[in-house]
């Protein structure tokens, strides 16, 4: 998961075949988690990044649409 930043830091669309696979690998990485509440902010990041997106900008745009509406 960690691998590739590109489709976040390029803008690229991600495909479904491409979303399948980061999400695979991120059950994988998480599946022995024991401390969640110590890493909610890099289990949050890494989840968002599944679907090629950065969780800080995310959430902006969903303030500032909310505000805009």
């Amino acid at each position: 998961m960690r691998r590739d930043r590109s489709a976040i830091e390029g803008g690229m669309r991600l495909g479904w075949q491409e979303i399948r696979q980061r999400a695979r690998d991120f059950s994988a990485e998480w599946k022995d988690a024991h401390y969640e509440k110590g890493e909610t902010q890099t289990f949050y990041n890494e989840f968002f990044r599944i679907f090629g997106l950065d969780r800080r900008i995310t959430m902006i745009e969903c303030v500032f649409a909310k505000l805009t509406q």
